[in-house]
């Protein structure tokens, strides 16, 4: 499980390629593929201002703290390469945000 056994909540947030698509399309940001969409630094802030905004509600120890970007696809059930033992990984990356 993401984020077992560590001091924090974690959470997968995966855009909704309809909804983020369309609102890239409007933005004239061109892109090929929903892992390049993904990729994008106006997505990233996008969703970085949505976090922002739903922490606004929640108490400290419930907020998302840091935001990491993947590329890895999740399958409907969740299911997905993104291995529990790399996740550690996925947090030290270079494109991690402290929020």
């Amino acid at each position: 499980m993401i984020g077992d056994k560590r001091p924090y909540i974690a959470a997968v947030i995966c855009i909704d390629y309809a909804v983020v698509g369309k609102w890239a399309d409007e933005r004239k940001i061109n892109y090929t593929s929903y892992q390049e969409l993904c990729q994008k630094p106006e997505v990233y802030d996008l969703v970085q201002k949505q976090i922002e905004e739903s922490n606004k509600d929640l108490p400290e120890p419930a907020r998302i703290h840091r935001l990491s970007t993947s590329t890895k696809s999740l399958t409907p059930t969740m299911k997905n390469s993104l291995e529990p033992a790399n996740f550690g990984e996925l947090l030290s990356r270079t494109d991690t945000r402290t929020l």
